[in-house]
């Protein structure tokens, strides 16, 4: 904001940006910049979760500095709150299931102080043992002692959907607040699935809240009112999504639209839980309601900022990705970018090249109409910029940046291949299909990239594990008969 008022104090003629056209009208293309930016910000402070944390003077002197000096932002009124009933015990951002007959079931364990505390009350005789650990979301102040606490008291450990990969292997995603110690999941539930523990009927939800990969646990008691375990995806004020990496996607049956309506569908008088968040609380059907109302309306605000078709581009820095993010070769542990692989974005019913790795499982699922972008309607990748990584290929630690791309560098062709890839690699879909990209199989320059799509042979995964195995032997032979094995390398 204080840039844009910078530059329309010069009062300039005309503004030439890095990229689009020329600006004839600064002044008025400033304004309505201005007035996007306002309008969206004022959308998301309506009904933002930090307002419980931070309070209303906190949250109302930052909203000044966008919306300005007497600014006032319309805020959801505060959710009903209530104390957790005895049966629930809140150990820092844990929460104890404490069964009639003392037996324990844990939701998630970020540190080794809740496993102090949990030996605490078994010394105290207070708690027999600890059967069950549910994982909310897979963030580090949530995750970090699981392992720990599988060890010590020889707990199952319950997760659901998407999440189970991360959980189970960190290092195959970048993603933020992920922990150093991967879990083993010893009990992965369907969506939807319920089964009884002691006098608990629990319910496991896929709930991408505050993050994609989250899950939620409804707890129902005979004679008690039903609890919904919720992670961080709401407080009292609202929903949790002001981290762009954590993938808050819009639109119908995704994201907290998706969320919103299994809060929506629960028992009467359930309450949700967020383990940061002392008392529990619940949103009455006008809370729902205005919550869903502001989500439908971000969408067209953002998509007046965004230079996108679809606003969910704007709101995922991962939306071409490579995955796994790191390989193993001969126990090395490698970037992919380093080791020969590599990100090829292809257009929506492509096949995938043959040995080429599609980087979601469920790969064959057809994309639902009107679904966010995703591969299989699921909201990871836009359907018409998934991603497959290549095979690891032969050149080791020279990595993908040492080798000449077709047509590049060599005669009269040189810059116009160097552009074909480029644009090809940078295409971001649109009403135009993307610029042809240069076939490996036909060069006409005499020069190869083995590695394009998964080209080079003698890959061997084992599976689920993200690890990648060349075996030489294999490896020289099947090069032997493949057009990819004429390739040059540039010095």
């Amino acid at each position: 904001m204080t840039s844009l008022g910078k530059v329309a104090a010069e009062k300039p003629d005309i503004i030439v940006p890095a990229r689009g056209p020329a600006i004839g009208d600064p002044r008025a293309a400033i304004d309505r910049l201005l007035g996007r930016i306002r309008a969206a910000y004022a959308n998301y402070l309506s009904i933002d979760a930090l307002r419980w944390y931070f309070k209303d003077d906190h949250i109302l002197a930052k909203a000044r500095r966008v919306l300005g000096p007497e600014a006032k932002v319309d805020w959801m009124p505060m959710a009903e709150t209530r104390p957790l009933p005895p049966w629930i015990a809140a150990i820092s951002n844990s929460r104890l299931i404490i069964a009639a007959d003392r037996s324990g079931f844990l939701v998630d364990c970020g540190g080794t102080g809740i496993i102090e505390e949990l030996r605490k009350l078994k010394a105290a005789g207070k708690l027999a043992s600890v059967e069950h650990v549910f994982i909310t979301h897979y963030h580090d102040d949530h995750t970090d002692a699981v392992a720990a606490l599988v060890a010590e008291f020889g707990a199952k450990v319950h997760a659901c959907g998407r999440q189970v990969p991360v959980l189970e292997r960190p290092g195959d995603f970048r993603l933020p607040c992920l922990t150093r110690n991967p879990i083993a999941v010893t009990c992965r539930h369907p969506d939807g699935d319920s089964w009884m523990w002691k006098e608990f009927k629990l319910t496991i939800r896929e709930f991408p809240g505050q993050t994609l990969y989250h899950d939620a646990l409804l707890v129902e008691r005979e004679g008690h009112e039903p609890v919904l375990f919720a992670g961080d995806s709401f407080t009292p004020s609202g929903i949790d999504d002001y981290c762009l990496q954590n993938r808050n996607f819009l639109g119908e049956g995704a994201g907290y639209l998706l969320c919103l309506g299994i809060v929506e569908a629960l028992p009467p008088g359930s309450w949700l839980v967020n383990q940061h968040v002392e008392p529990m609380f619940r949103f009455d059907a006008g809370r729902i309601e205005r919550m869903r109302r502001t989500l439908r309306d971000r969408r067209p605000l953002l998509a007046a900022l965004l230079p996108f078709d679809d606003p969910n581009f704007g709101l995922d820095e991962g939306w071409a990705v490579l995955h796994p993010y790191a390989v193993h070769l001969g126990g090395v542990r490698r970037r992919p970018w380093s080791c020969g692989s590599r990100t090829i974005p292809r257009r929506s019913g492509s096949s995938a090249p043959p040995s080429g790795r599609l980087m979601d499982s469920r790969r064959a699922a057809p994309a639902r109409s009107g679904s966010p972008p995703g591969r299989g309607g699921d909201p990871l990748l836009p359907p018409d910029r998934r991603c497959v990584a290549g095979a690891p290929g032969r050149h080791g630690r020279r990595g993908l940046g040492r080798r000449r791309a077709p047509g590049v560098g060599r005669g009269p062709r040189g810059g116009e291949g160097m552009m074909r890839l480029l644009k090809y690699l940078f295409w971001v879909g649109g009403k135009e299909p993307p610029p042809p990209f240069p076939d490996p199989g036909v060069d006409p320059t005499g020069d190869r990239l083995s590695c394009i799509a998964g080209r080079s042979a003698g890959r061997r995964d084992a599976k689920y594990t993200g690890k990648s195995q060349v075996d030489g032997s294999n490896q020289r032979a099947a090069s032997a008969a493949s057009p990819a094995s004429t390739h040059r390398r540039s010095r």
